[in-house]
């Protein structure tokens, strides 16, 4: 689970800039529950900043020789009366309140809560703002913050809070994901082959099940895409599962501790008798990672050479046609165009295809 903190600095855009006159060391936190609800504040105060009923993150400033981890423990405790597990830190967020002439360095925790006290809220937090608790579920918080963004401090907290939730959400996701993985305690070889090994692999889950499971351990794969004036070269051959002739992409094996790069060399120029002058790798995937133990890599083969002989094995029949680009795309999924290796293929080509045109329409921009 990446757990990088994030670092975001932001301006004041609701009042002009004259001075700063101090920083504010200040915690808050993202807290949640076991029921996947979130907890804020809601403040109401009608003083310099405006009259303004708010949602923000519980927290305040770090006392004087005070460590962050107790300072966040404390504020919690006096606003939310929660005692807390801290998951982890959430990363710093920069942002200005140009109308008391102060700069804030928040300091953004995830925190669980482990149990419920009173709460011990200053005479100013009673008063003052009226402070009380939020108990919100996610989309619910997030349509919160955007309906008190209506007045100008509603608006900066909204900016500086909800990328932080966004962040801990995200964070909260890869967490719950924990919980999906399985440990292989054992393996079985049931068959080998030579296209591939037949495994039966105990495993226990992380809730406690165990069962016996299928893998297919196999050896890795290429498949080249093979752009060659405005068309592609595809090969046909006879498909011995399906039992009829396809169209597909060239591709094949990865020798056993060979470079891919290599291997999409060698399949194209073996099956088709072109060489590349470029190939570029546009994607990865599993064929089926529900079976397969092995990797799927995806070349882009341009400006191509014909050298104008195929080098087949004894055991393949492989004839070649070139076929216009949007022929291809047409044709999948067709009875003639069944391989999802293709379909994948052409997937990755058409999104390296669409970065490309995005970047020249930013460059044309700029």
């Amino acid at each position: 689970m990446d757990r990088s903190e994030i670092s975001i600095n932001l301006t004041d855009t609701e009042w002009p800039y004259t001075y700063t006159d101090h920083d504010r060391q200040i915690v808050r936190a993202i807290v949640f529950d076991d029921n996947g609800l979130f907890y804020f504040v809601r403040a109401v105060r009608n003083d310099e900043f405006g009259n303004a009923t708010l949602i923000e993150t519980s927290g305040g400033g770090v006392e004087q020789g005070e460590e962050l981890d107790s300072a966040i423990r404390r504020e919690l405790r006096e606003e939310l009366g929660v005692d807390v597990d801290i998951v982890c830190r959430i990363g710093t967020v920069s942002d200005y309140y140009n109308l008391i002439h102060r700069h804030n360095i928040n300091h953004y925790y995830l925190c669980r809560v482990k149990s419920f006290g009173d709460k011990h809220l200053t005479e100013d937090e009673i008063e003052a703002f009226h402070l009380s608790t939020l108990k919100l579920g996610f989309e619910e918080a997030v349509a919160e913050y955007k309906l008190r963004s209506d007045t100008h401090l509603g608006k900066l907290i909204m900016n500086r809070e909800l990328p932080v939730l966004m962040r801990a959400k995200v964070l909260l996701d890869d967490m719950r994901d924990d919980g999906l993985k399985w440990e292989t305690t054992s393996t079985e070889k049931l068959l080998h082959t030579r296209v591939f090994d037949v495994l039966q692999q105990s495993e226990t889950s992380a809730t406690g099940i165990s069962g016996d499971y299928i893998a297919l351990d196999a050896p890795d794969c290429v498949v080249i895409v093979p752009e060659y004036c405005g068309s592609f070269i595809m090969v046909r051959q006879w498909r011995h599962g399906e039992g009829r002739i396809t169209l597909e992409f060239p591709g094949g094996v990865v020798g056993r501790g060979e470079d891919p790069r290599l291997s999409a060399e060698r399949e194209l120029l073996e099956e088709t008798g072109f060489r590349a002058g470029s190939l570029e790798l546009i994607g990865t995937c599993s064929p089926n990672p529900a079976l397969f133990r092995s990797r799927l890599f995806f070349y882009l083969a341009s400006d191509l050479e014909p050298t104008g002989e195929q080098h087949l094995d004894e055991d393949e029949l492989i004839n070649c046609r070139i076929m216009p680009i949007k022929d291809v795309v047409g044709s999948f999924g067709t009875d003639e165009m069944t391989h999802a290796f293709t379909g994948t293929a052409l997937a990755f080509y058409l999104r390296r295809k669409a970065m490309i045109t995005d970047q020249d329409e930013r460059e044309e921009l700029e």
